[in-house]
């Protein structure tokens, strides 16, 4: 059993050329008023001014319990699972360095933690800042909030920084960021938690603010981002088939429905790889429903057409 006085939180902060905002970022850990904590930045081999400022932030607030840690760039995931070898706490905070945290983020969910004995892990209501549109979006979340699994499938079920970790998963369960990854590494770690416990409970306050400082929808890497993100639901189905039998049954019409946009989006780069997706993981007699993206249009020319027939056809009448 814990109290407010025995639970140490690491706050680990990957830390890659952040010299514009990890000041920002620190200063939100420096004014929580859970004041058991640690903070650990972890810097990944940056090449601006990055350490620097954090080390003068040190100086300046020597009452803070902050360490710089370097090494070299191998990806915020490394990063992440090099801060957990170095932390000492019993709930781990992840926070990236243009990001950051209310002053009550971390009280608000040690006082939940403290309520809920077994908790494993806390998802966290936040909101999303879009610093080229300027629009905010926020994600509230409440315990009536139906299936973790759902919400794991969806990728609504929080965010790396608005969640908080018990230290438990990772340094006694083996659960560790996939440094292979340069996407999807997120789900892809709640996956694996959430094939070890059950023990999750949502934290309904908005304390954690999310920067998007990039509005652009296409990369370079988009292709690649998209089959990871599709690999992955189609482990998640593949599990829940086997493990989640009931959870599976009640939701596999949403399931692959779901994926089923995933191949519609898969189709804009290579509409062959789309059609072998949707044959090797979609029944024969699926059927895609009328959506903001399926049109009914677009509906009927499946059901006349087939896949391909009718991605030929939008592609024509788009031109």
């Amino acid at each position: 059993m814990h109290s407010n006085l025995d639970i140490l939180v690491s706050i680990i902060i990957p830390c890659y050329n952040s010299e514009l905002f990890i000041i920002e970022c620190l200063e939100s850990c420096q004014i929580q008023t859970y004041r058991q904590i640690e903070i650990i930045v972890i810097d990944d081999g940056s090449t601006d001014k990055s350490t620097e400022i954090v080390n003068q932030f040190m100086v300046k607030n020597s009452d803070v319990n902050c360490r710089l840690l370097s090494k070299e760039n191998k990806g915020a995931s490394s990063a992440r699972n090099t801060g957990i070898k170095e932390s000492n706490g019993t709930f781990i905070q992840f926070l990236d360095a243009d990001d950051i945290l209310f002053k009550d983020k971390i009280q608000s969910q040690v006082d939940l933690i403290n309520e809920n004995k077994t908790c494993q892990l806390i998802v966290g209501s936040y909101e999303t800042v879009n610093l080229q549109s300027s629009k905010t979006r926020k994600r509230n979340y409440s315990d009536n909030d139906d299936s973790l699994w759902m919400g794991l499938y969806r990728s609504d079920l929080g965010n790396t920084c608005s969640n908080l970790f018990n230290a438990s998963l990772f340094k006694e369960q083996g659960v560790s960021w996939n440094e292979s990854l340069s996407s999807s590494q997120e789900y892809n770690l709640m996956f694996d938690i959430l094939k070890i416990t059950q023990q999750v409970i949502f934290d309904a306050q908005i304390n954690t603010r999310i920067i998007r400082r990039d509005n652009n929808s296409i990369s370079a890497n988009e292709q690649n981002n998209l089959a990871r993100r599709f690999d992955l639901r189609v482990r998640i189905k593949e599990y829940l088939a086997v493990n989640e039998a009931i959870t599976f049954t009640n939701n596999q019409n949403e399931i692959d429905q779901y994926l089923f946009g995933l191949i519609r989006q898969t189709a804009k780069f290579d509409l062959s790889k789309a059609n072998q997706d949707l044959t090797s993981h979609l029944k024969k007699y699926f059927r895609p429903e009328n959506t903001e993206v399926n049109t009914r249009s677009y509906v009927l020319a499946y059901n006349l057409l087939g896949f391909r027939g009718a991605e030929r056809l939008k592609k024509l009448m788009t031109r």
